[in-house]
């Protein structure tokens, strides 16, 4: 799971979103504000920077994808003050070498990273008073602890045997990351509010972290049991989105 190749339509349409409560967090924390140039990185299709954007000067995503660039690009084309480079984790230092970042934000990828790589290339780009937010929108669709969940986890694990916990929140990880770095300064926020996901949302979650994994035979059989406790076409869902904020303390 959680590859993009050839689903990055997909992907935007049916993952949810991060709360606006969120961006308030960040404002509300100093780390954010119309002043701040902000670095999306690892940003999909730009849900992230799409809630960030309002709220600074100018955003940068950036997406080793050129499918998902593609796509985050039409998504934010009416955003003025976001812009979109093609880029992995490790080639930060050559985009921005020149360039302070105030806020570096990362999105449900911190996982695919080299994290204690990361964090020191950070080192050299973030300013001072400057910050790095590692967040998740929520539990994948196949790790969440609800019945329809348990189910299509073990539809999937007759297939993929036992599946990974990658992408579940991980508060503690995160944050012993972000102490052993120079943003030692942490705070962490979490967001809870049950919710109702269309069964297609569901089915479409699972085939944009698949890649191709998941045969029609397969995304037949979830969607078969997504529906069989659905109730409308929809499912009851505990969104549960977190975040971990590591400040740069000033004047280093």
């Amino acid at each position: 799971m959680d590859s993009f190749e050839g689903v990055a339509q997909t992907y935007e349409k049916s993952r949810r979103g991060y709360p606006v409560a969120l961006r308030q967090w960040l404002i509300e924390s100093g780390a954010l504000d119309n002043s701040s140039f902000v670095v999306d990185l690892g940003a999909g299709t730009g849900q992230l920077v799409r809630l960030l954007a309002p709220a600074a000067a100018q955003t940068v995503a950036m997406e080793p994808s050129a499918e998902m660039l593609t796509v985050g690009r039409r998504a934010t084309a009416d955003l003025s003050n976001v812009s979109w480079i093609q880029g992995k984790d490790s080639d930060m230092p050559a985009h921005f070498g020149s360039r302070e970042v105030d806020l570096v934000t990362i999105g449900n990828a911190f996982h695919h990273m080299d994290q204690a790589e990361l964090l020191g290339d950070l080192d050299d780009l973030v300013g001072n008073g400057g910050a790095v937010c590692i967040a998740t929108s929520s539990v994948p669709v196949w790790l969440q602890d609800s019945d329809w969940s348990r189910a299509i986890r073990r539809e999937l694990e007759t297939v993929f045997g036992p599946l990974p916990r990658s992408g579940v929140p991980d508060l503690e990880t995160s944050v012993s990351a972000l102490q052993d770095s120079s943003f030692g300064d942490v705070s962490t926020w979490s967001f809870e509010q049950t919710d109702h996901r269309a069964c297609e949302n569901v089915v479409g979650e699972l085939i944009s972290s698949s890649s191709g994994e998941l045969s029609s035979g397969m995304v037949d059989r979830i969607r078969l049991v997504a529906q069989s406790f659905s109730k409308d076409g929809a499912l009851p869902e505990l969104v549960q989105a977190t975040a971990v904020l590591g400040r740069r303390p000033t004047g280093r």
